[in-house]
């Protein structure tokens, strides 16, 4: 079921990645607050993910439940998105933005519930394999959609509508596949506190460390994310491609590139220390963010958000699953929401401070400094790697029969 549910999700990936600042840009000439609104959608989810587990413990729903909820009310965002076209003068980007806000918002809000479920469905020792499975089903559908929309919408973008309506359906499909999954359910609790999982912070020292190098490396990697798509369709930045190069580059070729390789990055994932993984994969992002932003020119792009697809595919499953790997079984829900939580703090300032950057210096500006944030973050972790060899180290120096 997660395979079938990856389709239609896969096609609702590329309205963040693509889609949603394309439409801004060349339809409405959003002006940059709109376009924040838009990029900050999904890290406002994630900042309220908490109060989504909360809500689910507190009525004794199943987490399938909770998601399929979230996608009924994001479809009827992407419905009120699609109005835009029926109406004249500012309501139209007022129905734009707030549609697509709330639709993005809902997905996000999601996303600790679907860990539980992950958590539920996987095996331990394949959990990273089966997930860059559907992973690898994901970013094939986002490669179909954003393909076959950039040729629709090439020279005639008033047909934004049709692939609004489409985005609608796949939230349909997306909350249908959910429900179809075997049930996973939490505790109930009546009086469960709202943020009673950020007591997890204060008692688990490995995990408030994580997430603090955590937080200076994804806010440097949504500054870059959230210039992706701007950098190459407004023309101030010297580019101002079409539709179909813009898809090309923002979706097609990053999604290539994760469908190529999320799997190894999955089976590394079960077979590798964690640090170490999460530092291999800050070396590749540093790579392509640097190509992307300071080569300027097409194959820099190309080349740029190539290696960021390969970091972005690793990133993926250690995103998504890195909680089970620190939580216990009932807990990784709570995890995950103080984590997502963190991801949408930074998510919702991370598009403004690089919009800013990027008016008042260069878009070369953003790409050193979301470069010099990721490295910073990985000398944090790189303490812990050491560790993890030397036990290793010491591990295999001992007879076989000995270990424990």
């Amino acid at each position: 079921m997660d395979l079938l549910r990856a389709i239609p999700s896969g096609a609702i990936l590329t309205v963040g990645t693509t889609f949603a600042i394309l439409f801004a840009n060349q339809i409405f000439a959003a002006p940059d607050w709109a376009k924040g609104l838009l990029l900050a959608a999904s890290p406002m989810g994630m900042l309220a993910g908490v109060s989504a587990v909360t809500m689910v413990r507190r009525t004794g729903v199943s987490m399938n439940q909770g998601v399929a909820a979230l996608n009924l009310i994001g479809a009827c965002g992407f419905g009120i998105a699609a109005l835009s076209g029926s109406v004249d003068g500012g309501w139209a980007m007022g129905c734009f933005v707030g549609g697509l806000v709330l639709a993005m918002f809902c997905a996000s809000l999601a996303v600790p519930l679907m860990a539980q479920i992950y958590r539920s469905g996987y095996p331990d020792s394949k959990r990273g394999q089966l997930f860059s499975l559907s992973a690898m089903v994901r970013s094939s559908a986002a490669i179909a959609v954003a393909w076959i929309l950039g040729q629709a919408l090439a020279g005639d973008m008033s047909r934004y509508t049709l692939a609004l309506g489409c985005f609608a359906v796949s939230a349909l499909v997306d909350g249908g596949c959910v429900l179809a999954m075997p049930r996973s359910v939490i505790k109930k609790r009546s009086r469960a506190p709202l943020f009673e999982a950020f007591s997890h912070v204060r008692e688990d020292k490995p995990f408030l460390k994580l997430l603090t190098s955590w937080m200076i490396l994804g806010f440097g990697n949504l500054m870059a994310f959230a210039m992706f798509v701007e950098a190459v369709a407004n023309p101030k930045y010297g580019y101002a491609f079409d539709a179909d190069r813009v898809t090309l580059l923002t979706t097609t070729i990053p999604q290539v590139a994760l469908v190529l390789f999320v799997f190894a990055w999955g089976r590394l994932f079960d077979k590798w220390n964690f640090y170490f993984l999460r530092l291999c994969i800050n070396v590749v992002f540093i790579a392509g963010i640097i190509f992307y932003y300071c080569v300027g020119s097409w194959w820099g792009l190309c080349v740029g958000i190539a290696l960021h697809g390969v970091a972005r595919s690793g990133g993926n499953v250690a995103w998504s699953l890195w909680t089970t790997k620190f939580a216990t079984a009932d807990r990784v829900a709570d995890y995950m929401s103080v984590h997502t939580f963190a991801t949408g703090l930074r998510g919702v300032v991370a598009p403004f401070v690089a919009l800013g950057v990027a008016g008042s210096f260069s878009l070369e500006a953003v790409g050193v400094v979301s470069a010099g944030l990721m490295t910073i973050a990985s000398l944090m972790i790189l303490p812990d790697v050491k560790l993890a060899y030397a036990a290793r180290k010491s591990q295999m120096m001992v007879p076989p029969n000995d270990r424990t």
